[in-house]
């Protein structure tokens, strides 16, 4: 990675307290979207502004966004973003629904800069939600 590049790695969904991946989830135990992120050390040492959002986007329903988060805004060096590298959890609280299963996908947007921010995104193999 170039010292003054940031790039929004990955996003993906996991049972709560695990490490790991998964793609078939329970909605109603909740869960957490972790999204992953790197800036090159030339940039995070500006302190530069970001702001990261995440959506939960139903498939199924293509109407109904499941869930939507945001972290920040805040700057590079805070108590959200303290090390060039970010692994960042949402947590996704439990909900019913009537029709189930749902296939889901996550996206992630990362925004840095104020004056024409520069913009990355990710978005998260799909998932199911029962």
């Amino acid at each position: 990675m170039h010292p003054n590049d940031v790039q929004l790695l990955s996003v993906f969904a996991r049972e709560k307290g695990q490490d790991v991946q998964t793609r078939l989830i329970s909605s109603t135990t909740g869960f957490e979207i972790v999204a992953q992120a790197r800036a090159g050390k030339a940039l995070f040492g500006t302190g530069a502004r970001y702001r990261m959002m995440v959506t939960l986007r139903n498939l199924t329903a293509h109407k109904h966004i499941a869930f939507e988060a945001c972290l920040g805004p805040g700057n590079f060096g805070d108590a959200q973003w303290s090390s060039s590298s970010l692994s960042y959890s949402f947590e996704v609280p439990p909900f019913v629904s009537e029709a189930r299963p749902h296939i889901c996908e996550i996206i992630a947007v990362l925004e840095v800069g104020i004056v024409m921010p520069y913009i990355t995104f990710s978005i998260s193999p799909p998932l199911v939600l029962v």
